[in-house]
């Protein structure tokens, strides 16, 4: 597996994780769809791009660029910062705007439950 086709493979799987199609990636990511599908076909999304999805992936950008992480980094995982987590977070709200207003009260009640349990 050459070098792009690992970067795509990587992206792909944390857009899939995330449950992103690339019509939401693109919105997530702000970027454009027909961007997403050439990162996906191995073209390197700018470093923006690959901090918000370190973000979304809960990973290194060294991890979406290389495949792997530095264990003597100080902070490997991105865990902070202010835009990056809105992609996330804007992720889950689209995941919730599709699931059915009948389930949403069982959803929060099932969510604070695992947060007390945590």
């Amino acid at each position: 597996m050459d070098e792009a086709t690992g970067i795509s493979a990587r992206i792909a799987g944390i857009l899939r994780a995330a449950g992103l199609n690339q019509e939401k990636a693109a919105a997530c990511l702000h970027v454009s769809q027909p961007a997403v599908s050439r990162y996906l076909k191995g073209q390197i999304p700018p470093a923006t791009v690959l901090l918000k999805l370190a973000g979304l992936g809960n990973t290194s950008v060294e991890w979406i660029m290389v495949g792997e992480a530095d264990p003597e980094a100080e902070t490997p995982m991105v865990r902070e910062g202010g835009d990056v987590y809105g992609a996330e977070k804007e992720a889950l709200w689209r995941l919730w705007q599709n699931i059915p207003p009948q389930f949403r009260p069982h959803l929060r009640q099932l969510m604070a439950e695992m947060a007390r349990q945590s």
